[in-house]
Formats: structure tokens, C-alpha cells, sequence
């Protein structure tokens, strides 16, 4: 079954809730979404969650009015809480990991991301919208 809605992303804290709700439930899925042309599939393999997009750079949206670096410790801290792991990619390659079991570095330590490993730097930080030059 294919079901096409359009809307905004605007409450990241509704993630955490779901997360916590989540935490002592075992499920299996997977989940398509297309909107504007992008591509987003998300599955789900008991606690372990991959998100795949064919335009990231369209997650931007989800900070509007936000701290994305606030945004990111606290969907990170509560997806540890829960137990769960979040690998966020684009169609080329891994760019973050988020949760439980990551190898967070030691400059992702040292900023106060302790649940975020950091695969791709440099698509990070175009994700999270800052410009380097």
C-alpha cells in the first residue's frame, strides 16, 4: 500500500517520544517515502534503523527555527536511551550514525556528542547547513 502525503517536519521532539515508546518493542519494516522528487526509505530491523535519501540536503527543512546541533544531541541522547541505532545515509555512502553503539570520536566527544559517530565530515557539515567556503 502506497500512501502520498505532503507536510513539514516541525516537531523533532515527537522522534523522542516515538523512540521511548518504542524501547521494549521488537519490530521489522520498511517504510518508502517520496516528496518533491526525494527518495526516502527507512527500515527497521528490531532496533537498528537505516535511512536512506536521495537528496539529504533537503533535510534542512526538519531544522527550520531550531538549533540543528541541539537537535542532533538530544534525538542522538534519547535513540541511546531507547537502545536504538540510526545510520543515516545518501545513496553514495554512510555520512552518520546516531545512538546506541556508536564509535563516537574524539572531536565529536569533545563538542558534546557522545552518541553520534560521525562517518563523512564534510557531508555533515553540509547537511547540518554550514558553509565552508
Amino acid at each position: 500500500m502506497e500512501t502520498q502525503r505532503g507536510c513539514e517536519i516541525t516537531y523533532v521532539g515527537v522522534l523522542t517520544n516515538i523512540f521511548e515508546h518504542l524501547a521494549h518493542v521488537q519490530a521489522t519494516g520498511k517504510l518508502r517515502i517520496t516528496t518533491d522528487g526525494v527518495n526516502v526509505s527507512v527500515t527497521l530491523d528490531d532496533k537498528n534503523i537505516n535511512v536512506v535519501s536521495s537528496d539529504l540536503g533537503r533535510l534542512k527543512g526538519v531544522f527550520k527555527g531550531k538549533q540543528p546541533v541541539q537537535m542532533l544531541r538530544d534525538i542522538s541522547a534519547a535513540l541511546n536511551d531507547s537502545n536504538f541505532h540510526v545510520t543515516l545515509s545518501d545513496e553514495d555512502a554512510e555520512l552518520l550514525k546516531l545512538g546506541s553503539g556508536v564509535r563516537a570520536g574524539r572531536i565529536t566527544k569533545a563538542m558534546g556528542f557522545e552518541h553520534v559517530e560521525v562517518v563523512s565530515m564534510m557531508k555533515c557539515v553540509k547537511l547540518l547547513g554550514f558553509n565552508l567556503g
